[in-house]
């Protein structure tokens, strides 16, 4: 039997041991670089969020980017923001079916199920 068919069958102490050609590894990175990498990708982190609070200030209607507001009441006015217009979505719906209009399937969208919590 080869060492192949051998190897298929599950015994493997025929198999040659052949070890992957030795490769450029990258050395270590030093406490320094470590260090640097961590800071890097928390600034990033850190803008990306930034960012994404100064979106919402610009979609939602009772922020206004100019001035200043915590992150809180940025979260609050968005829920609420979403709320308004899941409402509003709801009601426009009702009045297209009460006029006798098939809603499309996809824009019939289930309410969450906590939206009074918001």
């Amino acid at each position: 039997m080869s060492e192949v068919s051998i190897a298929q069958h599950g015994d493997t102490s025929l198999v040659p041991d052949v070890k992957p050609q030795d490769t450029k590894r990258t050395p270590h990175l030093t406490d320094e670089q470590k260090k640097k990498n961590h800071i890097e990708s928390e600034q990033k982190r850190r803008k990306a969020i930034r960012e994404a609070f100064e979106r919402l200030t610009e979609l939602v209607p009772e922020l206004s980017p100019e001035h200043s507001r915590s992150e809180i009441l940025v979260l609050s006015k968005s829920a609420d923001y979403l709320k308004e217009l899941h409402v509003e979505h709801q009601t426009l719906l009702r009045l297209l079916r009460d006029k006798g209009i098939q809603v499309p399937p996809e824009l019939q969208v289930k309410p969450p199920e906590n939206l009074e919590e918001v």
